[in-house]
């Protein structure tokens, strides 16, 4: 059974917070825009320091890990573990999954909860099946735009 990683109840709290800005896609839905949000990325001292003022106001609440693209951002893994260490109720990347193989190498699934959209779950099945069961309440499908590279 998955966890339980967003409620929106009375006695409910959730954080999400933004790590960076920075993203590996330019998907047309996506809210962050660079030139209004800035390419910010926090260090991990102070996100510690937030993740210790949010838990102490909210012990058990559901931690939502945003970006930009999370899995960019180099202290991930250490941000999660410290969070599950603060006790945090879930632990949650929210991740558009092309760096999926890169954090699942560095995180155990007891440690991190993993949303993705429907997409991104597609694309993971056709490149690792086992990978599949770590993902969490997939969302509509959505086709991102292809980055200034030129890959999706």
């Amino acid at each position: 059974m998955m966890r339980q990683t967003v409620s929106f109840t009375r006695d409910s709290a959730n954080v999400f917070f933004h790590l960076l800005t920075r993203c590996n896609l330019r998907c047309r839905h996506c809210y962050i825009n660079p030139d209004q949000h800035g390419h910010q990325t926090l260090d991990i001292d102070t996100i510690g320091r937030w993740l210790e003022i949010f838990a102490r106001r909210h012990p058990s609440a559901n931690l939502i890990l945003l970006g930009g693209e999370p899995t960019l951002h180099p202290d991930l893994a250490t941000a999660v573990k410290q969070a599950r260490h603060l006790g945090y109720g879930s632990v949650t990347i929210d991740t558009n999954g092309y760096l999926f193989h890169d954090i699942i190498n560095r995180v155990t699934p007891a440690e991190v909860d993993f949303s993705a959209s429907a997409w991104t779950v597609r694309r993971w099945r056709s490149m690792m099946p086992c990978a599949v069961k770590a993902v969490s309440r997939p969302a509509r499908p959505v086709s991102p735009r292809p980055n200034r590279e030129g890959s999706p």
